[in-house]
């Protein structure tokens, strides 16, 4: 029987992909969400209030905890204050394993709030996997950008040509559930799509889709 894991972040959109795959993969999953009533139905998986600032929420999230996939909140300049007595419950309950999504290059900045939250968990005592992932694809059909899209019909940035390695939460959902299935303890993964591009390349892409 495999592991039951803990989906922290479970409504947005990378945790809602998460939950998907590990579902598909035989995991047991509970759903951790502030919002219990926007996780839908499923066989395996039971959705839990789980709230970084209300610590009375962490017992009843971590009852039966094998493995955690953790989300910090957002561009959260107080997120290690937010998680690191997570992770110090998640210890003293016997998780034996945390998938953290952190970000990519964060291990070069050490002033960081994410990289903050990397050494924690490095120095919990807890198996842990490090996920590094550039922005998502996502973001422009789902995320920040999309509004901007649907409502001015472009991408409006200061990025000038500066590329980026966009990666889909479709495959950082994969890692992830690498990570638990074949236990790949002690790893610091940074996770990139396929091919480097900028927001005009981006955008003439979305162009061709169109026309189609």
């Amino acid at each position: 029987m495999k592991d039951t894991l803990l989906v922290t972040g479970a409504t947005g959109n990378l945790g809602s992909e998460v939950v998907k795959t590990l579902l598909e993969e035989g995991f047991t999953v509970k759903a951790g969400t502030r919002n219990i009533d926007a996780i839908q139905s499923a066989e395996l998986l039971e959705a839990v209030k789980l709230d970084y600032t209300d610590t009375s929420t962490f017992d009843n999230a971590l009852v039966g905890i094998n493995g955690i996939f953790l989300v910090a909140p957002p561009m959260d300049p107080e997120a290690p204050a937010k998680l690191v007595p997570f992770i110090e419950k998640a210890r003293e309950t016997g998780v034996k394993h945390i998938v953290f999504i952190s970000a990519l290059g964060v291990d070069q900045n050490e002033q960081a709030p994410l990289r903050a939250i990397e050494r924690a968990l490095m120095d919990s005592g807890i198996a842990y996997t490090i996920l590094r992932p550039n922005f998502f694809m996502e973001n422009f059909s789902l995320g920040f950008i999309a509004p901007m899209i649907k409502q001015r019909g472009g991408i409006f940035l200061a990025a000038d040509e500066g590329k980026t390695s966009f990666i889909s939460t479709n495959d950082i959902a994969a890692v992830a559930a690498k990570s638990f299935a074949d236990e790949l303890y002690g790893k610091e993964l940074n996770l990139t799509g396929p091919e480097a591009l900028d927001h005009s390349q981006v955008a003439n892409r979305f162009r061709g889709i169109r026309k189609q």
